[in-house]
């Protein structure tokens, strides 16, 4: 556990002084003031409006800040042979994904704080966003981890960012499309899309107890692939460490 935390903390500090995660986190912001501001509040129509912009809260941020804390940061501290360091440190591999995981979901937390002040949203509204969105964001971090334990280069990586990015923009499509929800609802971001239409009192697609086995079974798949993918990247890492001796 120390070492889980040890590495949570130095991601988090470090992705405090990363361009590229400010940037995410300006982005969230900038998405929640177009929507809000610009385009508007009425244009679905009442509740429908409300769901969208907090699926806009819930589940944008943890694509945007799991892309930057795992999928791109895991492939630059690859081609560095960081895992390799940290391995001879005494951390394993298994220590070091998990303590990643912990500073996105930490990452991706703010990122919903930091929209939710943007619209405007009260106390209590805030913190049950902030709730939902622990098991909201599970989904895409955990893929968002396991293509960082696969991408060992930038170019991967990109590959990589581009199911990531469809699964944060389709719960917004899906909104907006009639044709296209039945679709973006079975995606990873689907229960962020259902959970924000219960709460604004939208008609959902899904039963609640439906939405909720939706994100088990994502968040399951998400664990095997992390952990199939965990498995490559050990074997990667070992590799190395043996090459550096």
């Amino acid at each position: 556990m120390r070492n889980i935390a040890a590495v949570a903390v130095h991601d988090a500090l470090g992705n405090a002084r990363n361009p590229v995660m400010l940037v995410m986190l300006a982005t969230c912001a900038l998405l929640a003031f177009v929507f809000s501001s610009v385009v508007g509040t009425d244009w679905l129509g009442g509740a429908r409006s409300e769901a969208f912009l907090m699926t806009v809260a819930i589940a944008i941020a943890p694509a945007y800040t799991g892309s930057v804390g795992l999928l791109y940061a895991m492939s630059e501290e690859f081609e560095k042979g960081m895992p390799a360091t940290l391995a001879q440190a005494g951390v394993t591999t298994a220590q070091a994904a998990v303590g990643k995981l912990v500073s996105s979901l930490a990452w991706t937390l703010v990122a919903v704080l930091i929209t939710c002040l943007v619209l405007s949203y009260p106390a209590g509204k805030t913190a049950a966003l902030l709730a939902l969105s622990v098991p909201a964001s599970l989904p895409v971090l955990l893929m968002s981890l396991g293509f960082g334990l696969l991408a060992d280069d930038q170019m991967k990586s990109s590959v990589f960012a581009v199911p990531i990015v469809v699964c944060a923009v389709a719960p917004l499509l899906g909104a907006m499309s009639e044709a296209l929800r039945p679709i973006a609802c079975a995606l990873p971001t689907g229960f962020a899309a259902e959970s924000s239409c219960l709460m604004a009192g939208a008609p959902t697609l899904f039963s609640p107890a439906a939405a909720i086995a939706l994100c088990a079974a994502w968040v399951t798949a998400g664990v095997a692939f992390a952990a199939w993918a965990h498995r490559r990247y050990a074997k990667r890492v070992a590799t190395m460490v043996d090459r550096m001796r």
